[in-house]
């Protein structure tokens, strides 16, 4: 890709490379606190267990850290990559709100929760699929 530097890259491709690094920094810092804070995490009644925290944490680390990687270097992968992760973490994120966080916490909070995952899953999809989107990941 020896045209990587020259390529310019759409304003909404960055946007999503920040909100990918947003969300793997914070399952980053999941991960490192429910490991750091694991005995006192045993020691309190939680709804899942610190492996729960810790898995889920190393996972969309992973998830996120592979994603990142596609977009800044302008893998061809990437996109799809980007609808199938922005997918499966929005159905991750709203298992985990309704199956396991305390539903008096969430319950007056959930209309926000449910506009921001909707925004962020079309403007998502609607930056992979603008051309010049589309443009900057065949070049």
């Amino acid at each position: 890709r020896d045209s990587l530097e020259s390529a310019h890259r759409p304003f909404g491709v960055t946007i999503l490379i920040l909100v990918v690094l947003t969300f793997t920094s914070l399952n980053a810092l999941r991960l490192i606190t429910a490991i750091r804070t694991r005995e006192f995490l045993m020691d309190i009644p939680l709804q899942v267990p610190v492996i729960y925290l810790v898995i889920t944490g190393a996972v969309w680390t992973a998830v996120g850290l592979l994603l990142l990687y596609g977009l800044w270097t302008r893998r061809k992968w990437s996109p799809t990559m980007a609808g199938i992760a922005i997918l499966l973490y929005s159905c991750y994120y709203w298992s985990d709100r309704l199956l396991v966080a305390d539903s008096a916490m969430t319950a007056s909070r959930w209309p926000f929760a449910l506009g921001f995952t909707i925004l962020v899953l079309c403007l998502t999809f609607l930056t992979l699929r603008r051309p010049t989107s589309k443009a900057f990941f065949t070049k």
